[in-house]
């Protein structure tokens, strides 16, 4: 029983706790976490998403990255110089689940990181590892998975534990006992993730690597509870370095395919897993509330982020998506806002800024234009296939008296400038309908190439809302997003 004026309820973990501050007493020199810490930062860098860093805050250390889906994501790491005995280490996954439960959502990840572990603890600690870094390959034989997982909860209640916790160390905790016991040590693993993760400094050697270690041990060590943002980290990691960095690489966006990497990796890319959708993996198509808020809202965010942090306003833009999802990104991403997009396609890159030029083919447009008033326009543009019949049918049954544009052509895009060129002449074709009916809302029906989505997209501005749509079946579609295009 509680005593009588002492309160039962466990505080929120804060920056003034003993756990917190516990560094404030043993800052006499640059010790091991501190080494550790450095050895970690080239795998930080080679995160796209990520954004800063802080030490001796709540945790040894703490890493801010952004994904999508989540917003902010923390990754959360403590550091032991020694060989981690159980009643250690279960009180450190106890303080895990604490700061989990009580900062919900805050974290995306706990490490503790120690020269070893106890034998009592080591077959659990490999059996984590063991399964979780073979999940994802068994995904097609979930009872492969499930058996896999029982018997590691069964190590876990071997000691003492439930299956809570079992669940709670599979998803969020990584152990790593084999952390740099020295700065010599945390150096070797240093240059080893730069040089895997920056191939430039393969090619000049020790002295660079060690100066690079020198200034962001000296960057790090002066900035205590302090963030540290990633253009700092960047610009110590190059100071050694004669001339110029190279510039920096296109923010990597990926798209929803089987090629993602496991949700237990730090991903290098800014990844868009969209299969969640209702009827992710279906035919079915999901409601314009749940385009919105996942599609439209992760990409704004995304737009809003890149543009905050000063990072580049270039895209790589990998993996496959719907149609009504590449207009959606082209216009996120836009050409008036000062963006460009490498898109990945085939084995090649088709960048939008590769534009036309006098020598450019046109496409071979077949344009119906409306010509009565009306306050929205249907536009259906088909490349290969002519998806106006299916779009007025759709319209009619839908009851939608509305005008519709109409663009087809038989040939096949060639080339980014080719898409270009077809792009601007199709945007041409839109304004003067919209112009010639007094239209402020687009309904756009689209069939063709994802590509061509995209420019359309990143070259579509000023032409008010755009209802987009996505074919289920002849004459069938369903509304998918709703974009703001000005």
């Amino acid at each position: 029983m509680a005593q009588r004026g002492k309160s039962a309820r466990i505080s929120k973990p804060t920056l003034v706790d003993p756990e917190a501050t516990g560094g404030d007493t043993a800052e006499g020199g640059f010790t091991f976490q501190h080494n550790a810490v450095l050895a970690r930062i080239p795998l930080w860098l080679a995160c796209d998403g990520f954004t800063d860093m802080i030490r001796e805050a709540l945790g040894d250390a703490e890493a801010r990255f952004f994904v999508p889906a989540l917003g902010t994501a923390r990754e959360f790491l403590e550091y032991k110089n020694h060989v981690v005995a159980p009643a250690e280490f279960w009180k450190e996954i106890g303080h895990f689940r604490r700061m989990d439960a009580e900062h919900l959502g805050s974290y995306w990840r706990f490490i503790l990181a120690c020269t070893g572990v106890s034998d009592t603890l080591h077959p659990m600690v490999a059996a984590l590892g063991r399964v979780r870094d073979a999940f994802p390959f068994y995904a097609g034989a979930p009872s492969i998975q499930e058996a896999s997982y029982a018997a590691f909860v069964e190590t876990v209640t071997k000691l003492g534990k439930d299956r809570d916790m079992a669940a709670f160390l599979f998803a969020k905790v990584f152990v790593n006992a084999e952390a740099p016991r020295d700065a010599e040590q945390g150096f070797g693993v240093f240059r080893s993730a730069l040089e895997h993760h920056l191939p430039a400094f393969q090619e000049l050697g020790q002295k660079p690597a060690r100066a690079a270690w020198e200034a962001l041990e000296a960057l790090v060590r002066s900035r205590k509870a302090t963030p540290i943002s990633r253009a700092e980290l960047e610009q110590a990691l190059w100071k050694g370095v004669e001339g110029a960095p190279p510039p920096a690489h296109p923010i990597r966006l990926a798209t929803s395919d089987d090629s993602l990497p496991s949700a237990w990796e730090l991903p290098q890319q800014i990844r868009f897993d969209w299969d969640a959708l209702p009827g992710g993996g279906e035919r079915a198509v999901p409601e314009t509330e749940a385009w919105n808020r996942i599609v439209v809202g992760q990409l704004n965010a995304t737009r809003e982020w890149i543009v905050r942090t000063g990072r580049p306003r270039r895209i790589a833009l990998t993996g496959k998506r719907r149609l009504s999802a590449a207009v959606a990104i082209g216009a996120a991403f836009s050409a008036v806002a000062g963006f460009a997009i490498d898109f990945h396609y085939r084995g090649g890159v088709w960048p939008t800024d590769d534009h036309d030029t006098q020598d450019t083919p046109p496409l071979a447009w077949q344009i119906s234009a409306p010509a009565e008033s009306a306050g929205e326009l249907a536009v259906a543009i088909g490349i290969g296939r002519n998806p106006g019949p299916d779009a007025r049918a759709y319209l009619d049954a839908s009851d939608l008296k509305l005008p519709i544009l109409t663009l087809f052509s038989g040939d096949a895009l060639l080339s980014a400038k080719h898409t270009n060129r077809a792009v601007k002449e199709a945007k041409s074709a839109i304004a003067e309908a919209l112009t010639a009916t007094g239209a402020n809302v687009i309904h756009l029906f689209i069939a063709g190439p994802s590509h061509f989505a995209l420019f359309l997209g990143h070259r579509l501005n000023a032409v008010g809302t755009i209802q987009c749509y996505e074919r289920v079946s002849p004459n069938v579609y369903a509304p998918t997003c709703r974009l703001a295009v000005t």
